[in-house]
C-alpha cells in the first residue's frame, strides 16, 4: 500500500509539473499577443485625424495669421501623438517586466530548465534597464503637457472674442496668441532638454 501510495503522488506531482510548464508557455504567447494587438490598436486611434479636434479659426485673420494658426494645429497634433506614444511604450514596458517576473516565478515552480527563468529574468532587467535611459513616462507627460496647454491657448484665441471686430483688435488679440504659444513651447521645451540632458543611472557590472 506504501509503495502504490508513493507511486501515486510521484504521478501526481508529474502531472502538476508537466501542468505548469504547458501552462507557461501557453500563458506567455498569449499573453504577449494581447499586449501587441492592444498597442497595435492603439497606435491606430492616434494617427486618426478625428483623434485631435480643431477649432474653427476666428474671420478676418491674415494669411500669414492662417498659416500660423495651421502649424499650431498641426504641432499639436504631433505633440500628442508623441506624448501618447511614449506613454503606451512606458506602459507596454511595465506591464511586460510584471508579466516576465510571474513567468519566471512559474516557471521556477514547474520545474522548467534553469535557462527559462534565467531568459525570463534577463528580459525583465533589459525591460528596467530600457526605461532608465528612454525615460518614456518623463517625456509623455511634458509633451502631454504641452499639448493641453496648447489646445486651451488656440481654443481661448478662438472662442474669447465676439466674432465681429475690428481689424486692429483682431491683430492685437493674435500676437497675444502667439506669443502664449511661444511661451508655452519654450517652457516645457526647457523641461525636455532637462529631462535628456540627465546621465542615466549608473549600472554596477558584476566582477
Amino acid at each position: 500500500m506504501q509503495g502504490c501510495a508513493g507511486i501515486d503522488s510521484s504521478m501526481r506531482a508529474a502531472f502538476r509539473r508537466v501542468a505548469g510548464v504547458f501552462a507557461f508557455y501557453a500563458a506567455a504567447p498569449i499573453l504577449a499577443g494581447a499586449v501587441l494587438v492592444r498597442v497595435l490598436l492603439a497606435e491606430q486611434g492616434m494617427t486618426a485625424s478625428s483623434y485631435y479636434p480643431k477649432v474653427s479659426r476666428p474671420p478676418g485673420l491674415l494669411a500669414s495669421e492662417e498659416e500660423y494658426v495651421r502649424w499650431v494645429e498641426t504641432f499639436i497634433g504631433q505633440v500628442s501623438a508623441f506624448a501618447h506614444r511614449r506613454l503606451r511604450r512606458f506602459q507596454v514596458m511595465a506591464l511586460a517586466v510584471v508579466i516576465f517576473a510571474l513567468a519566471g516565478t512559474s516557471a521556477v515552480l514547474a520545474g522548467t530548465p534553469k535557462w527559462v527563468p534565467a531568459a525570463l529574468g534577463f528580459a525583465a532587467s533589459v525591460a528596467v534597464s530600457a526605461q532608465l535611459v528612454l525615460r518614456d513616462q518623463r517625456h509623455g507627460v511634458v509633451k502631454h503637457e504641452t499639448a493641453v496647454e496648447l489646445q486651451e491657448t488656440l481654443r481661448e484665441f478662438r472662442f474669447g472674442m465676439a466674432d465681429a471686430i475690428d481689424a486692429a483688435e483682431l491683430r492685437r488679440r493674435f500676437q497675444d496668441f502667439r506669443h502664449r504659444v511661444e511661451t508655452i513651447k519654450k517652457r516645457h521645451g526647457s523641461k525636455a532638454l532637462k529631462i535628456m540632458r540627465e546621465k542615466p543611472p549608473r549600472v554596477a557590472l558584476p566582477r
